[in-house]
């Protein structure tokens, strides 16, 4: 792929992201108003909401540093009148392109760290949700269709929002710093089509308050605990997307470059690579306030993603945050 092809699909899927998060986000912020007096499911709803609050705290913040170094990388190409400048700029070019491949290397070992914990989390459920459950196997094929973006496969007008599901290829998540996000296609933003999303959250909500501690319906109650733990899953896939988008970029940008650095040391006669150099330049250039009009875009999200993360309240002991940190720590050693 070259430079300008990764830019195109940067530009496109970041902005598709950035959606699903939003709308992911929406449906973990409506379970958590969700208040079922059941011990067993406290502690599973407890254990999501942890999870999103060390997300936030430890993850989120240098996700969104590194769109923002990258958005100000990219700027500098409006300054840049020719190529022969971009050429005299070169090794700091370069340079720079290592740097940031460094953050994104450890910001996809950390989402990793994330996603396996969730992956965890989200097979404790669903052995609980088949306990109470006997729609347990129908849930369980309409949320892995979901999970595959299968759209097709999906009933008509499943899908919560204006986000088409796109096909998504995964596989099972280790915790300590596997590189799996491989395993997810970069071509391929995932948005999870809540299957009770919105109205319906309100609605359980409503209908399990009538009743009574012992008659609350525990199926129910584990469904809305999948709808949370895909919620989550969705909104850290997504930022993770973002991250292996930023790295095929880089990687085919340093490759350009290098092939540049390379010819200007070899070549006497510059007429071909003056050619290509000029056609790179200009072709990256047409892209680059595309490319940056995206960036603002997710980086001006923050504040509401952080708004709807904020209303989580959940109390989480120093010992879980320090145990947390450790094995996130481990992941990238």
């Amino acid at each position: 792929m070259t430079v300008t092809q990764s830019i195109d699909k940067f530009v496109k899927d970041i902005d598709t992201c950035s959606e699903a998060i939003d709308q992911s986000a929406t449906s973990l912020n409506q379970c958590y108003n969700l208040k079922f007096n059941d011990t067993e499911y406290v502690t599973v709803r407890t254990s999501v909401y942890r999870e999103a609050l060390m997300y936030k705290r430890h993850i989120y913040p240098d996700t969104i540093g590194f769109v923002e170094n990258l958005r100000n990388f990219f700027s500098d190409y409006i300054n840049i009148p020719n190529s022969n400048v971009l050429v005299a700029m070169l090794p700091c070019h370069v340079n720079d392109i290592k740097e940031y491949q460094i953050q994104v290397d450890g910001l996809r070992t950390s989402h990793n760290f994330v996603l396996g914990r969730l992956d965890n989390l989200h097979t404790k459920i669903e052995t609980l949700h088949s306990k109470y459950s006997t729609q347990s196997s129908k849930s369980k094929t309409k949320r892995d269709l979901a999970r595959a973006g299968s759209a097709a496969a999906m009933t008509t007008g499943a899908l919560v929002g204006s986000v088409s599901a796109t096909v998504v290829t995964t596989t099972t998540y280790s915790v300590l710093g596997v590189p799996l996000l491989t395993a997810v296609s970069v071509s391929a933003p995932i948005t999870w089509p809540f299957i009770l999303a919105g109205a319906t959250i309100a609605g359980l909500g409503a209908g399990m308050a009538v009743k009574s501690e012992t008659e609350q319906d525990k199926a129910v109650m584990y469904e809305a605990a999948f709808v949370a733990i895909e919620a989550l899953w969705s909104t850290v896939s997504n930022l993770a997307i973002i991250i292996s988008l930023s790295s095929k970029l880089l990687d085919d940008m340093a490759k350009s470059l290098s092939g540049m650095d390379r010819a200007l040391g070899r070549a006497r006669d510059m007429t071909i690579e003056d050619a290509a150099r000029d056609v790179y330049f200009r072709d990256v250039k047409s892209r680059v306030r595309g490319l940056i009009a995206a960036c603002d875009k997710f980086i001006s999200s923050k504040d509401k993603l952080e708004r709807k993360l904020a209303a989580i309240d959940e109390y989480v002991p120093h010992s879980f945050e320090v145990d947390w940190k450790t094995q996130l720590a481990l992941c990238g050693e």
